[in-house]
């Protein structure tokens, strides 16, 4: 990061001598770097002194020093150009802006442009936009967590300020173990062409976990019209291959289009910085967009006339014209919510509904459905009614409403609402939805974790509830490591384990592994020279379910009869490894 440049900015016409004092007998420069420790009231009173003291005080490098003050955000930066005696003023209008507000900053990625590699064609940069659960970036697999991998994106607009990035790893469900393939680490560049890229954050350390982390540019208006993010290192390696991956569910981020800043002293110091790059101005004679005509006349008539005030004022008028309908969705998103907050407050319950079915495109939030959660259980339950009249909920208006329906005192009952939207496709399945469901009935959440992909859980649900037959199926069918997962079963419960092993050793066809191996992580002694290891694992298997029929029919257990929820279609399934599915996708094209 490039540190702070001491820049002179008393010149010739300014100049001045302080006679009086201490201050008479010391440089310019040595006054400028002591006021440069005065805090900003210090500094004002300083400036009524004398003519000396109201030079030093407004001095342009003095101002600049004040911009990296915490109280801004860290919203100092060495990219910002505006006259000397503008850098006062700006210190002042950029304390006065809230750069972290949702109402001030927008979305700046417009779309995916490079990767450094992509393991498939429909796993490439742009599903990182796309904003779907179920999709995502991967790179190609390498031999060492050593490789680093990159991502280039354009940016709304040829002048954007950014200010922090969001990076979601991807969780794999599907894949045995449910892997999470984030990067080790993270740095952000940001330039004025795809090529070359002017400013570099720090390393960021980056968690391998399924969840949003953010990473602000701060102390740092990073401003430029190309994102790179460089993902340094790989955490993960695929179970079926050994390989290391780097993949992203979603990246985003946050900042100012040229187009959408209304303080005109800001946008000034940032079309002023970008004219002193020398990729600006090519940058935007390529922009393919409808505004590239207009765009095309901006640049050539600066070129000619060296105009910098014309160029900004038409360049500004283009950038806010091509912001306007999101500026416009904006406003009028901000404006609804505040007129249902108004509702809200003075109670008018009818008419606030009524406004939320007529404009559910901006009212349709977590933030809403929050809000109804505050005042009470009925008009969370009225909220939900208006949006289950949509195709489908949301993740988080399903989760809501499953808990409504199975708190009602009426398992059951709440039991066969879900099943009934379920069938009618009104929900959104996910692992946390058969998370929930599974404390109820554990056969109707194996469902949901087989339409979610989650088959490691849809395997614990079959185990849970003693369906051993189809505990093995599933495994055989996912390649799950069947001697980890023996091993793991014999931790928590040793007849499930023992059970799930003579079903494994029944398989028809032989056992996919050999006994050996399912005895050693069942911990049972055996004769290696014993011909039939199936009956070993079957006579322990009995003599333990004899011991616990004893007891339970002694405490008058019974086993409970779980419905099937349609989960027949199991028998007839069957699991299509992703890789050669992409594989034959590909020698089908070709």
């Amino acid at each position: 990061m490039a540190p702070i440049a001491k820049i002179m900015t008393v010149d010739s016409e300014s100049d001045f001598t302080i006679s009086e004092g201490l201050f008479g007998t010391l440089s310019v420069e040595i006054c400028l770097h002591i006021f440069e420790f005065l805090d900003v009231p210090s500094l004002l009173a300083s400036s009524r002194v004398c003519k000396g003291w109201y030079h030093l005080a407004n001095d342009a490098h003095v101002w600049r020093r004040k911009l990296a003050e915490p109280h801004l955000q860290g919203m100092y930066t060495n990219q910002l150009t505006v006259a000397n005696e503008e850098w006062k003023s700006l210190y002042f209008t950029l304390g006065k802006l809230d750069f972290n507000s949702s109402l001030f900053s927008f979305s700046v990625l417009e779309e995916g442009l490079e990767a450094s590699s992509t393991d498939h064609k429909k796993q490439s940069i742009a599903q990182t936009l796309d904003g779907l659960e179920n999709t995502f970036w991967s790179s190609t697999g390498s031999e060492t967590p050593y490789f680093d991998e990159f991502l280039i994106y354009k940016l709304r607009q040829p002048i954007c300020a950014v200010f922090s990035v969001s990076i979601l790893p991807y969780q794999a469900a599907y894949q045995s173990g449910q892997p999470i393939y984030a990067p080790q680490r993270v740095q952000i560049s940001i330039g004025f062409s795809p090529k070359s890229f002017h400013w570099k954050s720090p390393i960021f350390e980056m968690q391998n976990a399924h969840e949003t982390q953010t990473f602000s540019v701060a102390p740092y208006l990073a401003i430029g019209g190309y994102l790179k993010i460089d993902l340094l290192g790989k955490c993960q390696t695929q179970p079926n291959d050994e390989k290391f991956y780097t993949v992203l569910e979603s990246l985003s981020a946050a900042g100012l289009p040229l187009g959408t800043v209304s303080n005109a002293l800001l946008s000034w110091g940032m079309v002023n910085f970008a004219l002193t790059q020398p990729q600006f101005l090519q940058s935007i004679q390529t922009q393919k967009d409808e505004l590239q005509a207009h765009y095309q006349v901006i640049v050539e008539d600066f070129q000619k006339n060296q105009n910098v005030r014309n160029f900004f004022n038409a360049l500004s008028v283009v950038a806010t014209k091509q912001m306007l309908p999101l500026l416009n969705a904006e406003q009028k998103k901000h404006q609804d919510l505040i007129r249902l907050f108004e509702l809200i407050q003075n109670k008018n319950w009818d008419t606030a509904f009524k406004f939320i079915e007529n404009n559910i495109s901006t009212l349709r939030t977590n933030e809403v459905l929050n809000l109804m959660k505050q005042y009470g259980k009925k008009y969370v339950q009225k909220y939900l009614s208006i949006m289950l009249k949509t195709p489908k909920l949301s993740k988080h208006e399903t989760l809501t409403i499953v808990e409504l329906v199975m708190q009602d005192g009426e398992a059951q009952r709440g039991l066969a609402f879900v099943f009934l939207w379920m069938t009618e496709r009104k929900l959104t399945l996910s692992q946390e939805l058969g998370d929930y469901i599974r404390n109820y009935e554990p056969m109707l959440a194996a469902r949901i974790f087989l339409e979610a992909s989650v088959p490691d859980k849809v395997l614990d649900c079959y185990i849970q509830v003693k369906n051993y037959k189809r505990a093995v199926a599933l495994a055989c069918l996912y390649k799950t490591d069947l001697p980890k997962l023996l091993e793991t079963l014999q931790k928590k419960n040793r007849l499930d384990a023992l059970c799930f092993a003579a079903e494994l050793a029944d398989v028809k066809g032989g056992c996919p592994i050999p006994l050996e191996k399912v005895l050693t992580a069942l911990q049972i002694e055996f004769n290696p020279h014993e011909w039939d290891l199936r009956k070993v694992i079957r006579q322990a298997c009995d003599e333990l379910r004899e011991l616990q029929a004893a007891e339970n029919n002694s405490n008058n257990n019974t086993t409970p009869v779980y419905p099937n929820y349609g989960m027949d279609v199991l028998d007839n399934y069957e699991y299509v490894d992703h890789d050669d599915e992409e594989e034959a996708e590909d020698d089908d094209e070709e």
